[in-house]
């Protein structure tokens, strides 16, 4: 036996003087919820614990919120903006320009790039050739690494030309890692050239192609 108050009594009694009709005061879901009608009819409940039914449909569809996926590898997701973005340290914000690079180079780019190791001891300056000239095509380098014995001017160069990179002059180890490739120009050779005399030893990551 469902028990009704005399304070629901009042209130269905109420609402029947001021014109709302059709309060049934023994159904608890619609005094507690009022009946609910959309542009369709009325809406569905519940039978026992008389929650508002509702449903995700697209197309006409019923679409199941539990099988909703998460992103995966393969999904493509965009941010576009047009200018500058400003990247906030707090303390000094940084201005942010858009490049057409897709991503910051986290990892090497290429799959097709080979390590080609050296060692050379040099008795006064010179040149060691590490990759030899190929005709109509080009030395990329991606990466570099090589230590000395002692004090001096070093780099790698295109041939013997000024065109080159990683100047050090303090003995020890160096190592980088480019986001731009150090391009030989077509027809060169790729050479280590010491100012000093010295032993140097290092390796490159290269690929040759026009």
């Amino acid at each position: 036996m469902q028990i009704v108050t005399v304070k629901e009594i009042q209130t269905a009694i109420t609402a029947v003087l001021s014109g709302i009709s059709d309060v049934n005061v023994t159904d608890k879901a619609a005094r507690l919820l009022g009946i609910v009608y959309g542009n369709q009819g009325q809406l569905q409940q519940r039978a026992t614990s008389w929650e508002l039914l509702a449903q995700i449909c697209h197309a006409g569809a019923q679409i199941d919120p539990r099988a909703i996926r998460a992103l995966t590898s393969s999904d493509v997701v965009s941010a576009v903006k047009s200018g500058t973005w400003n990247i906030d340290n707090l303390a000094n914000p940084h201005p942010v320009t858009q490049t057409t690079r897709t991503n910051m180079l986290v990892k090497r780019e290429r799959d097709d790039l080979t390590p080609k190791y050296f060692t050379n001891t040099f008795g006064a300056a010179g040149d060691y050739e590490i990759l030899s000239a190929v005709a109509d095509q080009k030395h990329k380098i991606y990466g570099f690494d090589y230590e000395t014995s002692a004090d001096g001017s070093v780099r790698l160069r295109s041939g013997t030309t000024t065109k080159a990179i990683g100047v050090s002059r303090t003995k020890g180890f160096v190592a980088r890692t480019l986001i731009d490739p150090f391009v030989c120009n077509t027809n060169e050779a790729l050479n280590f050239r010491a100012d000093a005399a010295m032993t140097a030893e290092g390796s490159v990551l290269y690929v040759t192609e026009a």
